[in-house]
């Protein structure tokens, strides 16, 4: 895992997969920390690293940049990332079950699992040992950047092969990238509880546009300035509330999301700033108050109370501009906006004539409201097996 330090295996990780890979499997540290890191643990290393490490002390003897190598292996541990998704989308897992994938890759004995079939594949991805690295040979001396993901590389490959880098140790040196990757993509998944291959279905193709430099890996997207270290830490959530408001049973933003509708428990509604929490206005509306809706055009503020009232307030002044009585018990309220004949007001209650809870909808027009009453269309409940 090419770190500068290596979190503890077992410490928990949470947020978004996508940005995890960036943070702790893609972006690998400039200064090339890992790559001593690796000839450090040579005595217990898996075969990818045993076999690639007389090739890595071969490319740090020469005059190769460290952070080349590190944009060469950025590309090799994205790719990796995307293929690997991509493998658990397809051919997938017969079992469905994350557990001891990893383990299956780093003990050869155990690639004739349950899951051989996908580790045949992910091998396949790895590559083999024995590869000349002829790809890396036709890179042109004269490469140039481009304005394109990961454009950068292979002008850094040029620079690797004019400073004595042989194309042989750049096979061996990606070849161990691209498994270091993987078992390090199966860690981080341990470590964010993903225990199902379905809870990673269709990420790949989420990668590439959580870079955290937000430039999709292309040329100046890394190494990324010390002020911006990974999109996970911009997204690290304080330990403090943003707002706090005391005795506050329920609550709910106003259309603008500016502002609060806040009630504590036998207490009126509440309008505050959702900012600072300063109070704006209390509304008048009494009773036992247990829901409320806002009208589409935000000019009122409907109130239930006792389930069998509904108030019309004005959340401006808070004052109630009129009183409606329900003939059952209310159990909610929404509204809907129409193209023609403005708010549709929909009542959920039980009428006083039966036990079944029916739906009564009432058209509301705002045009027609003077500020003291609503002019309403025709009533129409709808009760178990009968319209009326």
């Amino acid at each position: 895992m090419p770190k500068k330090s290596k979190p503890a295996e077992t410490e928990a990780l949470s947020g978004d997969i996508p940005d995890l890979l960036w943070t702790h499997v893609i972006n690998p540290d400039p200064g090339g920390a890992w790559l001593d890191d690796a000839l450090k643990n040579a005595a217990s290393a898996p075969e990818p690293l045993k076999t690639a490490l007389p090739a890595i002390q071969r490319l740090l003897a020469t005059k190769a940049s460290r952070e080349d190598l590190g944009r060469v292996a950025r590309q090799e541990r994205y790719e990796r990332c995307f293929g690997l998704l991509y493998e658990l989308d397809d051919p997938g897992l017969k079992s469905g079950k994350l557990t001891g994938l990893r383990e299956q890759l780093l003990n050869p004995p155990a690639r004739g699992g349950k899951e051989k079939e996908f580790v045949a594949v992910v091998w396949e991805g790895i590559g083999d040992a024995d590869d000349d690295g002829g790809r890396w040979a036709k890179t042109s001396s004269k490469s140039a950047a481009k304005d394109e993901p990961f454009g950068d590389v292979q002008p850094a490959v040029a620079r690797l092969l004019q400073a004595g880098a042989q194309p042989r140790d750049l096979e061996l040196f990606t070849r161990w990238q691209r498994f270091d990757t993987t078992v390090e993509a199966l860690r981080l998944f341990e470590r964010a509880g993903i225990t199902e291959s379905e809870e990673l279905l269709g990420l790949h193709e989420s990668i590439l546009s959580a870079d955290p430099s937000g430039k999709e890996a292309r040329p100046g997207s890394w190494p990324l300035p010390k002020t911006v270290t990974s999109r996970v830490a911009e997204q690290k959530i304080s330990t403090q509330p943003y707002l706090m408001l005391k005795g506050v049973e329920s609550f709910g933003f106003t259309p603008d999301s500016k502002e609060l509708v806040v009630r504590g428990k036998s207490s009126p509604y509440r309008i505050v700033d959702a900012h600072t929490g300063d109070e704006r206005v209390i509304l008048a509306a009494t009773g036992r108050l247990v829901g409320w809706e806002y009208t589409s055009d935000a000019k009122r503020i409907l109130v239930i109370s006792g389930r069998k009232n509904i108030i019309a307030c004005d959340p401006k002044t808070g004052k109630v501009v009129k009183k409606f009585a329900w003939p059952g018990k209310i159990a909610a309220l929404s509204i809907h906006k129409v193209p023609v004949g403005g708010d549709f007001l929909v009542v959920t209650a039980t009428p006083a004539t039966v036990n079944e809870h029916s739906f009564q909808f009432y058209q509301w027009d705002f045009y027609q409201f003077d500020g003291a009453t609503f002019s309403f269309g025709s009533a129409v409940s709808l009760f178990p097996g009968q319209v009326t």
